[in-house]
């Protein structure tokens, strides 16, 4: 008999064992896996080059371009960068519209121009109010400073409203960026007392009348002391400050009132008075940022503006 391919191995008397040799196994030697290019993990877009994952960096893929932060994912909906807030949609793309318009990523609207900017801020398109907040999300359905926004990002159509855009227009042509609040503020004055002509309208005593009044004299250039009082209240407002105006009465024979006192409104700035209307009319000048209102009077009421 033939044994192929064993050994015979003496164990002892009248004992043999067999051994084989085992077959060899091929072992094979998988290349790594080198990520390249754009790729999707999980949620984020990364961007890998030489197998690296890009980090805060601009990238220019195609006609798209991107923003890899610091973990390496593509910016979406909005970043501040520098000077300007950029608008990405939710694949990190660069939302960059053939013109300036109103875009929609998620949730969010936005006002964007042709470079991807953000808009920040009050601004006016299309004779709408629109308000893009520090991350250029325009406000929507709900209320901010008093001004109400509906689901499409502008603000509805009323008094309010309309007194703000007003405002806002007024302020860039009397003031720039250089002054300091309180040269905005007697800037404020001087175009109230300079533009506004005397007529006699009185705004009732409904909730908002201020504001009502403000508007009408600002967008007609007249208006009595509530008018004067009011529309300097209103662009002392835009300017960054907190007015109160107050409705009283001062020595004078307009109403023909028995005891000698007719109906006046003037203003409080951080309790200092301003009376426009007696200034510009000429019988009380100066009280401009006075610090007492050294006329005989009464006080009515006192509202915020």
């Amino acid at each position: 008999m033939v044994l192929c391919g064993a050994v015979l191995l003496p164990l002892g008397a009248g004992q043999v064992y067999a051994s084989e040799e085992a077959p060899q196994e091929t072992v094979s030697q998988e290349t790594p896996v080198v990520n390249k290019g754009l790729l999707k993990e999980g949620r984020y877009y990364c961007y890998y080059k030489k197998g690296k994952k890009i980090r805060n960096r601009w990238v220019n893929i195609g006609s798209n371009r991107y923003f890899f932060n610091a973990k390496g994912h593509a910016v979406t909906n909005s970043m501040k960068r520098g000077r300007y807030v950029y608008v990405f949609n939710l694949e990190g793309k660069l939302m960059r519209p053939k013109k300036p318009s109103v875009v929609k990523v998620g949730q969010n609207l936005y006002y964007v121009d042709r470079k991807g900017h953000a808009t920040v801020g009050w601004f006016v398109l299309n004779n709408r109010l629109y308000r893009g907040d520090p991350k250029g999300r325009l406000c929507k359905n709900r209320v901010y400073d008093g001004i109400t926004f509906g689901k499409k990002g502008y603000a509805v159509n009323n008094t309010n409203s309309q007194l703000k855009m007003q405002t806002m227009k007024i302020l860039s042509r009397i003031t720039n960026d250089s002054m300091t609040s309180y040269q905005k503020l007697n800037a404020c004055w001087n175009y109230v007392v300079n533009n506004v002509y005397y007529y006699g309208w009185y705004p009732g005593t409904a909730a908002g009348w201020q504001r009502r009044c403000a508007l009408n004299t600002l967008a007609t250039s007249r208006g009595n002391c509530y008018g004067y009082a009011c529309a300097f209240a209103a662009l002392a407002k835009e300017a960054g400050f907190s007015p109160k105006v107050v409705a009283g009465r001062v020595s004078g024979t307009r109403d023909g009132a028995g005891d000698g006192m007719t109906r006046h409104c003037w203003v409080i700035i951080n309790g200092a008075y301003y009376d426009p209307e007696a200034h510009a009319a000429g019988w009380y000048r100066g009280v401009y940022g006075s610090g007492s209102y050294n006329i005989n009077h009464q006080i009515s009421q006192i509202v915020d503006f």
